[in-house]
């Protein structure tokens, strides 16, 4: 008699110490399922500002979306022409506005 009990309070340990494990590493990967997820989110307007100055770079093309503006001195009309021609050219930009005779 004490051997069949013992034998079921082996077993009943065994059982139970497996259903523990599992728990806890249900418990583990739901945490950090949980915490990946938080972190995402709250990452996700820096996730995809890196990922768009990286498509950039290795692309060397414009993304939509992103719209810059750039101011160039030069010392005649002629010149700025020259350099909206060659921006116009490389497609670096969309349009062009020479200001001639302006003053701040």
């Amino acid at each position: 008699m004490t051997f069949v009990a013992a034998n079921r309070m082996e077993w009943l340990f065994q059982r139970c110490h497996k259903e523990a494990v599992l728990n806890s590493v249900f418990r583990s990967v739901l945490l950090m399922s949980c915490l990946f997820l938080v972190l995402t989110v709250s990452m996700y307007p820096v996730l995809w500002s890196v990922g768009v100055q990286l498509h950039s770079v290795f692309t060397g093309s414009y993304v939509p979306g992103h719209h810059s503006v750039l101011l160039i001195n030069s010392p005649n009309e002629q010149a700025a022409k020259d350099i909206g021609r060659a921006i116009m050219d490389r497609r670096l930009a969309a349009s062009i506005n020479i200001l001639s005779r302006t003053s701040t």
